[in-house]
């Protein structure tokens, strides 16, 4: 839940907490090889099954997602030969809800020697960067194609080695954060006829802001301190009452992802009967300003 508040009236601030809690997800990607046990240079040789895990994804931290190698992807071969691995496709996407994308790469050995030796192909390189998935909307995201490694050498191509990577996965959980404050300020003539309907909207203000998940849908409600403008901001003082009419939209709001902040706007209806015997001077009040996720 967030917590923001917004002072009304000449002058304004909008006052804006953070209560932000998280619960990691499992991403992981199971890669699999040798499906028909001739992973070999000469002989009988073999071959593991690699598995690599990205941890838990939260599209409002920061950084690069790094995946740890739970078993190493590895193969044996025979003589002294250098070897050099390529896989395709050059680029590997994870899909996941409407509009969802994350790319990422594997990290691995280019190439090597070997003299009979167990060759291990997997290095503790294999990134998901911050800009491919602090965008992606809330949900599941499994690889979007086969992935295959091929090992040359001395003879040439030899065999495959990576025969799929159809368990990759990836969880991208549904959070709030990075929050700004706004501002509303109007000027009211208690000469002037009808209600008044200040927004943050209006020139010169800012509305307040968040960063969600994208695309993800959230309740916003405003609830006003004391209901009225007031010198001193003690709600008694020369109060005009006031009562508030927009609290995002539809008292709700959907994410942009975390690279875009999206506003909060908030309006008022002051009636001019509250307004027309106020005396001069600053009249302001405070709005929280709640959104749940």
């Amino acid at each position: 839940m967030k917590r923001m508040s917004l002072k009304t009236g000449c002058i304004i601030l909008i006052l804006l907490s953070v209560a932000l809690i998280c619960t990691p997800q499992g991403a992981h990607a199971a890669i699999n090889c040798c499906s028909d046990n001739t992973c070999w240079w000469t002989g009988g040789g073999y071959c593991s099954r690699g598995v690599l895990d990205f941890g838990s994804i939260d599209p409002s931290s920061t950084g690069n997602k790094m995946a740890t190698i739970t078993t190493n992807q590895y193969f044996t071969c025979g003589g002294n030969r250098t070897w050099n691995a390529s896989y395709t496709p050059a680029s590997l996407t994870l899909t996941g809800p409407v509009g969802g994308s994350i790319a990422y790469t594997i990290g691995y050995t280019a190439s090597s020697s070997c003299r009979g030796t167990t060759e291990t192909l997997l290095t503790n390189t294999s990134t998901i960067q911050q800009t491919d998935y602090q965008d992606a909307p809330a949900g599941n995201y499994t690889n979007s194609s086969v992935v295959t490694f091929t090992i040359t050498g001395d003879g040439g191509a030899i065999y495959p080695i990576l025969a799929v990577a159809s368990d990759v996965k990836a969880t991208i959980i549904n959070t709030c954060g990075s929050t700004a404050s706004g501002t509303m300020s109007f000027n009211i003539d208690p000469s002037g006829s009808g209600a008044l309907t200040p927004t943050t909207t209006d020139s010169g203000n800012t509305s307040p802001s968040i960063k969600c998940t994208k695309n993800s849908t959230h309740a916003v409600s405003c609830s006003a301190l004391h209901g009225n403008l007031s010198i001193g901001n003690d709600g008694a003082t020369d109060p005009i009452a006031y009562t508030v009419t927009t609290c995002g939209s539809s008292n709700s709001i959907t994410g942009s992802g975390f690279s875009t902040a999206t506003s909060i706007p908030v309006g008022l209806t002051i009636a001019q009967a509250a307004y027309q015997d106020a005396q001069a001077g600053a009249h302001t009040d405070t709005i929280t300003v709640t959104i749940t996720y």
